[in-house]
């Protein structure tokens, strides 16, 4: 993404479902860690909750997206980058 004059870059409008965790192992991680979440009586449920830092499965919601959350992550990145 190229940083517009001024130090700005363009602005998330739309997006949808949350990305992955980080280290969750790409896609097939990712498919894991919702059909773990989803079953909380196969092994490594509990295991998969204390990796996340949740209590329950409830917690994370692979639909949720936030273009407030999207446009801070950007900024932070492109001010990281700048520094």
């Amino acid at each position: 993404m190229a940083v517009q004059q001024g130090g700005h870059s363009p602005p998330c409008t739309d997006g949808a479902g949350r990305c992955p965790p980080e280290d969750v192992g790409g896609i097939p991680g990712y498919e894991d860690l919702r059909r773990l979440l989803a079953a909380p009586l196969e092994d490594g449920h509990a295991e998969t909750l204390d990796w996340l830092g949740i209590e329950h499965a409830r917690e994370f919601d692979p639909a949720q997206f936030s273009v407030e959350h999207a446009n801070a992550a950007i900024a932070g990145i492109l001010t990281a980058r700048s520094a």
